[in-house]
């Protein structure tokens, strides 16, 4: 706090007044403070000296993405800052339209003025004054609530939770942060990349957060037509041609980045990546072969949960059982619950009960036999690495994986030559299905606190 106050005093323009007409307080102006805020920011450069010895150095292969990060930050990201302008002046005009409506539609003794729909406690009250029984506001639980109930809710109720859904789009505060970054100067957003945004070593998006960018359910010449149609800067033209424009217009996110004249986007991805890893890791070899003969393990696995007979591939890619079998693959992996799995399949679009969950789990795991066992032998190692403090010479080995302790981490070197690490690690005693067992623990950082994590062994296998 006193480092605070002293960094505001020295650093921070100031409000003139008659007694002190002063604007910035100069450094001799407050010698023995102004070496105090001295003092204060050695030991920040002290701080940052032991971090850097207590660091492991970079693996060479990171250290060149390391200087590709840089190189992608530098330059930025091109935006359509006209597309964007026209696209925010028309957000602005259909959302205060939508507060009007519904400012409009819950006027009431209560309410003389009617709500907002951004007022989610008085919203909620509304609700329930109507016989709406919402646990809260937020659009996941309100679109949930909306598919279960759709047939029962009256017209108006209805409605405003629509018209709740379409202004809480995120999606428009993208178009706020792409100005912001781009407005000015050569029209790019930069700083948009972090490597090592999450300790396995992810990239993590920053500022307009490139990685999250709605996919939209527009095909690509329907997003040329919304593009052509948001130069008009005509609110109502939106609205007369599509039911929920705000939407419409979210689903054109990823367009309003654009190559440099002269220039084509090419856009790289690997099919299945994390799928095939997987099986490969676990020496799933089955699953190996399907990948290799260029059948698709979805279909595969659509057959087995629903027992569909005749060839596989005849399985239609638009089909519930499809997507159940897609989601299946990409997200059971990891050791995921037939409750979470439930939750899962919502976000993805598909609605199942958690009876059928279970089951459809059960037979992930009764077919990827290898893969529920590496989830085990991974965390065997990890746990066994610190309990017998393994080193770097002498480690814990699973196949082309080893487990061992450096100082003050766990570390798991991979394939690739770099390592997963743990910091300060330790084995916990707990009770697992009614029997004594152990867990792992490590320490994490949130909101810049170290606080205590504990992990398993699917975790560890999707780190």
């Amino acid at each position: 706090a006193e480092g605070k106050r002293l960094l505001k005093k020295f650093a921070m323009p100031r409000k003139a007044t008659k007694n002190d007409p002063r604007t910035r307080i100069m450094p001799l102006e407050d010698v023995q403070e102004f070496k105090a805020l001295c003092n204060y920011c050695r030991t920040d450069v002290l701080a940052e000296r032991d971090i850097d010895k207590m660091l492991p150095q970079l693996h060479p292969d990171e250290q060149r993405l390391l200087g590709f990060d840089m190189l992608i930050n530098e330059r930025g990201l091109r935006i359509d800052i006209d597309a964007v302008r026209n696209a925010s002046e028309i957000l602005k005009a259909l959302e205060a339209s939508i507060v009007a409506d519904v400012q409009k539609r819950t006027v009431c003794p209560e309410y003389p003025e009617g709500l907002r729909p951004t007022q989610g406690a008085k919203m909620l009250q509304f609700f329930r004054g109507m016989g709406v029984a919402l646990e809260n506001m937020q659009s996941d639980h309100v679109r949930k609530y909306l598919r279960d109930n759709v047939s029962t809710l009256p017209d108006l109720a209805r409605e405003l939770l629509l018209l709740r859904i379409e202004a809480s789009r995120s999606s428009t505060k993208k178009f706020i942060s792409m100005e912001s970054y781009a407005g000015t100067g050569d029209n790019r957003a930069r700083g948009t990349m972090l490597l090592y945004g999450a300790h396995t070593g992810r990239f993590s998006g920053r500022g307009i957060q490139p990685h999250n960018f709605s996919k939209g359910s527009l095909k690509y010449d329907e997003v040329l037509r919304v593009f052509e149609l948001l130069k008009l800067k005509d609110p109502d033209i939106l609205s007369i041609l599509y039911e929920w424009p705000i939407s419409t217009i979210g689903s054109t996110m990823r367009g309003y980045i654009v190559p440099t004249p002269g220039k084509i986007f090419r856009i790289v991805d690997y099919a299945s990546i994390e799928a095939r890893v997987l099986a490969w890791l676990a020496q799933e070899t089955w699953v190996l072969k399907v990948y290799a003969s260029g059948q698709n393990l979805y279909k595969q696995m659509a057959a087995g949960v629903f027992s569909i007979p005749g060839d596989p591939e005849l399985i239609d890619k638009s089909s519930t059982e499809y997507k159940i079998g897609k989601n299946l693959v990409l997200g059971c992996g990891y050791g995921l619950g037939g409750a979470k799995f439930v939750a899962y399949s919502e976000k993805a679009g598909v609605e199942i009960t958690e009876a059928f969950a279970k089951q459809a789990v059960k037979s992930y795991r009764t077919k990827h036999r290898k893969i529920v066992q590496f989830w085990y032998d991974v965390e065997r190692c990890a746990i066994a690495a610190v309990q017998k403090r393994s080193t770097k010479q002498a480690p814990i080995v699973l196949r082309n994986l080893t487990f061992y302790m450096d100082a003050q981490w766990l570390c798991i070197s991979l394939p690739s030559g770099r390592s997963l690490r743990y910091y300060r690690p330790r084995v916990i005693p707990v009770e697992k299905y009614g029997q004594p067992s152990y867990q792992l623990q490590f320490k994490t950082e949130f909101r810049g606190q170290l606080v205590p994590e504990t992990t398993y062994g699917g975790k560890l296998v999707e780190n």
